[in-house]
C-alpha cells in the first residue's frame, strides 16, 4: 500500500492484452512448482499460502504545484506461518523507497517512507459458499527517512481481505482502518480495495481494481478522498528453476488531494517460492 503523506499511490487504465485461451480451475491445494498457471491464481489471493516477494514500481507524472514526477518502489514480501494445521498466519509488511523531482518544490526529494505492516489470520480451507478470508491487526511505523515523506506517527487498526476463486476467477476486497496511538498530529485513515480478475491457462492475468483512500480528518474537503482505478495485464513464467510474475498496470486517479496527480504507471516483479 501506501505512505501516509502520500496518501496512497492509486490507480486506473485499460489492459492491452487480447487473450482466447480456457480459464484455469482454481483449487485450495498447494500449486505444484511447474503450474504457472495456479500459482498466477495463488497471486490474486492476498492470504494464499504462498511465499513471494513484490517489487513493485510505481510512477506518477505532472504531480503538485510544479509539474512534478513522483517515483515510488514497494517491497512486498508476503509470508504465510502455518500455525496449525487449519490455520495461517500472513505478514505482508510494506516498506517504500521514495524519490521526487519537483514535488515539495523545486529539487529532489528521496529517501524511506512509512513502514506498513498488515497481518491476517486465515483459514487454511475456504469458507461456505467458497469464501476465503483474513483479519488482523495493521500498523504504520514512523521509519521516514525525511518528514516530507511520512506521517510521523504510529497508528494501529483492523484489517480484512474477503474473496471469491473459482474457475480462474478472483473477485473480492480488502480493508484497512488506522488511527494515531503514538506521535504528534493525528490519524483517521480509512482504506477500500475491491478487485478482479481473471487468469487463464498461460498463467496470463488481467485484472482491474479500485483504491481509496478517506481521510476523516481533514480540514480540507477536497482532501478527504483519494480515489483511483487501476487495471492491468501479469504474466507468471519460470526464470531457471523460479517462478516469477511480472505485471504492467496504468494509473487513473479519479479524485486526489495532490494536484496534478492523474495519471501513472506501475510495473512489478514478483519472485514466488512455492512449497
Amino acid at each position: 500500500m501506501k505512505s501516509p503523506s502520500l496518501r496512497a499511490l492509486l490507480v486506473f487504465s485499460m489492459s492491452t492484452a487480447a487473450l482466447a485461451t480456457d480459464p484455469v480451475p482454481v483449487t485450495t491445494s498447494s500449486a505444484a512448482p511447474t503450474d504457472t498457471a495456479a500459482l498466477a491464481v495463488k497471486l490474486q489471493n492476498p492470504v494464499a499460502d504462498l511465499i513471494s516477494v513484490q517489487f513493485q514500481n510505481n510512477f506518477d507524472f505532472g504531480v503538485g504545484a510544479n509539474n512534478g514526477t513522483l517515483y515510488l518502489l514497494n517491497f512486498q514480501p508476503v509470508i504465510p506461518l502455518h500455525i496449525t494445521p487449519e490455520w495461517n498466519y500472513i505478514v505482508r509488511p510494506v516498506l517504500p523507497f521514495i524519490s521526487t523531482s519537483n514535488v515539495y518544490g523545486p529539487g529532489y526529494v528521496s529517501g524511506l517512507g512509512d513502514l506498513e505492516l498488515e497481518t491476517f489470520i486465515s483459514p487454511m480451507a475456504p469458507g461456505p459458499l467458497g469464501i476465503i478470508w483474513g483479519i488482523g491487526p495493521t500498523a504504520i511505523l514512523p521509519t521516514a527517512t525525511q518528514r516530507r515523506l511520512g506521517g510521523d506517527v504510529m497508528t494501529l487498526g483492523p484489517t480484512g481481505v474477503a474473496l471469491w476463486q473459482r474457475d480462474g476467477w478472483t473477485i473480492g476486497s480488502l480493508v484497512t482502518q488506522n488511527w494515531r496511538v503514538a506521535g504528534p498530529g493525528d490519524y483517521n485513515t480509512t482504506y477500500v480495495q475491491p478487485f478482479i480478475a481473471h487468469t487463464f491457462k498461460t498463467a496470463t492475468t488481467i485484472s482491474v481494481d479500485s483504491e481509496s483512500s478517506y481521510n476523516w480528518i481533514s480540514e480540507e474537503a477536497d482532501q478527504d478522498w483519494t480515489i483511483s482505478f487501476n487495471s492491468g495485464v501479469s504474466q507468471v513464467f519460470k526464470l531457471g528453476k523460479l517462478p516469477v510474475q511480472i505485471a504492467l498496470e496504468l494509473q487513473y486517479y479519479a479524485q486526489s488531494p495532490v494536484p496534478g496527480q492523474q495519471w501513472g504507471m506501475r510495473v512489478s516483479f514478483t519472485p514466488m517460492f512455492p512449497e
